[in-house]
């Protein structure tokens, strides 16, 4: 039994956008300021991060970051997908989410809360301060720098899934790490 023909079509149409995306990326986005500083924001706050992070929780900490990376990348592309929004200015051609956002800043950001808010009110308590800030200061800021376009989302929709996300996440990591405890 061979593969549909259907199918030959969709993964044909998906190799000629594909070369498309690569097309446009190198003419429009490569070496522009926008492409600068979403390298920068990309890499830099590693560097940050690594001097700040408490080494002794590491493993937890860096749990939550890739959980937090996970998710808001799935989130990212469903997103895309569905026409909510979509990017100008991408690092990469290949990848059409937002890279700096869900490799670096929102993982950072998480794994920074969670290590400095151990106790669950100063956690919820900065959470909502950090979605908040999030949803109506980044956003916008990426939205006016031309890079993040809102097509059927607005900022107000972000917030309770930052929330969502940030709680979610210490809840699954803090009952993984106590768990792990458990059984030595």
């Amino acid at each position: 039994m061979g593969v549909p023909e259907q199918t030959w079509l969709l993964h044909d149409a998906q190799m000629d956008f594909t070369q498309l995306r690569i097309e446009h990326w190198v003419q429009y986005n490569l070496f522009t300021w926008q492409w600068w500083f979403l390298l920068a924001i990309l890499l830099l706050p590693w560097i940050y991060w690594w001097a700040v992070v408490d080494k002794r929780r590491l493993l937890a900490i860096v749990t939550m970051g890739l959980a937090v990376s996970a998710t808001a990348n799935w989130m990212d592309q469903v997103g895309i997908e569905l026409g909510w929004w979509f990017y100008s200015y991408v690092p990469t051609p290949i990848f059409p989410q937002m890279l700096p956002v869900n490799y670096t800043l929102l993982p950072i950001g998480f794994m920074l809360l969670y290590q400095y808010y151990t106790s669950w009110k100063a956690f919820i308590v900065t959470l909502l301060a950090m979605a908040a800030i999030l949803s109506f200061g980044f956003e916008p800021l990426f939205t006016w720098m031309g890079i993040y376009q809102l097509l059927s989302w607005q900022y107000s929709y972000s917030f309770p899934i930052y929330i969502l996300i940030g709680a979610s996440h210490k809840y699954i990591v803090d009952w993984i790490i106590t768990f792990s405890n458990s059984k030595h």
